[in-house]
């Protein structure tokens, strides 16, 4: 895990392949502890390309150490089984 600060550093000093592999979800909820969280939630807006997405909305991952895996599936290997997409005009999905 890397604060939003050191993300921000690297970014701005051009170091993106120190950031390949990583995942940033939109919500997680915890108890103190982010590497262990209660519940993941990801803003799930239509994907611009239909080919690197499946029907649920979540994105295919198409380059990286991820590649041909959705990106539901990566959350849920890594963060836990409560992981769940938040689509505007749904609410919250399974």
């Amino acid at each position: 895990m890397i604060s939003p600060e050191k993300e921000e550093a690297l970014l701005e000093e051009g170091c993106y392949s120190e950031l390949r592999g990583t995942i940033k979800p939109d919500i997680v909820i915890h108890a103190g502890n982010p590497l262990l969280p209660l519940a993941v939630y990801d803003f799930k807006f239509p994907c611009t390309s239909s080919a690197s997405s499946k029907s649920d909305g979540w994105c295919q991952y198409t380059q990286g150490p991820y590649t041909g895996r959705s990106q539901d599936e990566v959350y849920k290997e890594i963060l836990g089984p409560f992981v769940r997409a938040i689509k505007p005009w749904l609410g919250v999905t399974p």
